[in-house]
């Protein structure tokens, strides 16, 4: 399961809790989907993200899923435009998901990953917190 369809069906599917913090972070990777989706010309709505969760890429095109992955991690806070991580951001959004210490581990460990583009760096960088992550929750 990819980190941020995770995040987006975890923040779902607990939308209705009182907890603001989740519910203003559900509303902000709701935000950020469908900002992204305009910015790039694409459709996506909750059974894009539903499929995504299901898929390797939320769209058939490789390239345009990386730049929708770098741009909601863009939007979120995870990644800034010029392509450098904000680990302590990526830490503190899955406050929900893992205790800090294994946050940080991860969070440390991807953040060297790199790419020949900010999509590409931004790609990596989920595909490897997803893949830790699945050894932690796994």
């Amino acid at each position: 399961m990819h980190l941020i369809s995770s995040l987006i069906f975890l923040g779902l599917t607990s939308f209705c809790l009182t907890d603001s913090h989740i519910v203003k972070q559900t509303i902000e990777e709701l935000a950020a989907i469908r900002e992204c989706s305009a910015e790039l010309g694409v459709h996506c709505n909750v059974k894009s993200v539903i499929r995504y969760i299901r898929t390797e890429y939320p769209f058939q095109d490789k390239e345009k899923s990386k730049e929708f992955i770098s741009c909601v991690l863009i939007k979120i806070g995870i990644l800034t435009a010029d392509g450098m991580f904000q680990s302590q951001n990526t830490i503190d959004y899955l406050a929900n998901i893992l205790d800090v210490q294994t946050r940080s581990q991860i969070v440390n460990h991807c953040i060297t990953e790199e790419g020949d583009t900010i999509a590409d760096k931004g790609y990596n960088y989920h595909e490897c917190l997803v893949a830790e992550m699945k050894n932690f929750l796994l």
